[in-house]
């Protein structure tokens, strides 16, 4: 979801002096057709859910990379799949910036903080800080890198949620799950 009031005013808070912020015709304009694309790590896990969106993402981090310049580049474990997708692409086009992971940052529920949040009604948000705390009580997340929600037991409710995935990553492990209106990420850790 697009804020740019709400970023504009955390980023001032955070002592931010210059905000880039390019309008969608002179990143794309007429006739725009490249596109990025990072292959094998773009297959499974959500990108088997959201087809072409990590070439949506790899295309325009790739832009701003080339307009910006920066040294240093800072991305969320949270979206861990996004992070190592950054990583490879950063990587195989030799581009002269540093990729950071960024531990996950946690409302005060505990609940991975994610704009997408706001999308949530208040059973859909219980139900996402509820699969939290299951995996955390269940020991789960130290199980192998990848493995499919329905494995991790009887917190799984496969009617009201489409079965996705659990990642293991360096800072704990991404579980993430959706529903056709609404989706969420959860991580611990």
């Amino acid at each position: 979801p697009r804020d740019l009031e709400g970023d504009r005013a955390k980023l001032a808070s955070a002592g931010c002096q210059v905000l880039f912020h390019p309008s969608v015709e002179e990143m794309y304009p007429l006739g725009h057709q490249t596109r990025v694309r990072v292959e094998e790590v773009t297959r499974g896990l959500c990108g088997a859910h959201r087809p072409g969106h990590f070439e949506g993402v790899a295309t325009v981090v790739l832009q701003l990379f080339n307009i910006v310049r920066p040294d240093v580049a800072v991305f969320g474990e949270k979206d861990y799949q996004q992070l190592v997708v950054i990583r490879r692409m950063a990587r195989a086009l030799c581009l002269p910036v540093a990729i950071e992971g960024m531990p996950t940052v946690r409302e005060a529920s505990g609940l991975a903080m994610s704009s997408r949040n706001r999308y949530l009604d208040a059973a859909q948000r219980e139900t996402a800080e509820r699969v939290k705390q299951a995996v955390n009580e269940s020991g789960f997340w130290k199980a192998p890198v990848v493995t499919t929600i329905e494995e991790a037991g009887a917190w799984y409710d496969a009617e009201a949620y489409h079965q996705d995935y659990l990642i293991k990553n360096p800072g704990g492990y991404n579980c993430h799950y959706w529903r056709p209106e609404i989706e969420s990420t959860a991580s611990s850790e």
